[in-house]
């Protein structure tokens, strides 16, 4: 389960971003990568960090999941930093862009503006005595 989860992780983090840059399909995986790619390999990078004592450990037990986790971590980092924005470019025109318009279509705001002040039962535009 540890590694499913890590394995995605690093993907959807630059799929996401993938789907909500503008462009082509090649300047959408560019600009995705610029956007969330740092993060995800320093996300990647501290999970290396904290599981780099395993691989001291005396027991093989550690040893082993070390390993284990070290390839998941550098596959799930290669796939979502290289493979997905690779294959991204070639097949992303399939893949809709959101645009932020979009992003709030038939969204209420929380407040409408008609109410805003409301909720705590202080009228915005009165001015303090």
């Amino acid at each position: 389960a540890i590694s499913i989860g890590l394995a995605v992780d690093y993907v959807v983090h630059v799929a996401h971003a993938f789907e909500h840059s503008s462009g082509d399909a090649r300047e959408r995986a560019q600009e995705g990568l610029r956007e969330i790619g740092g993060s995800v390999f320093k996300g990647g990078m501290s999970t290396f960090l904290g599981i780099v004592l395993l691989s001291a450990a005396p027991s093989e037990v550690f040893r082993i999941f070390f390993k284990m986790l070290f390839s998941t971590v550098v596959l799930a980092l290669f796939i979502g930093l290289a493979l997905f924005p690779a294959l991204a470019s070639l097949f992303g025109s399939i893949i809709p862009a959101k645009t932020k318009a979009a992003d709030s279509v038939g969204v209420p705001a929380a407040y409408p503006s008609s109410q805003r002040g409301t909720h705590t039962g202080l009228d915005p535009d009165a001015t303090p005595t």
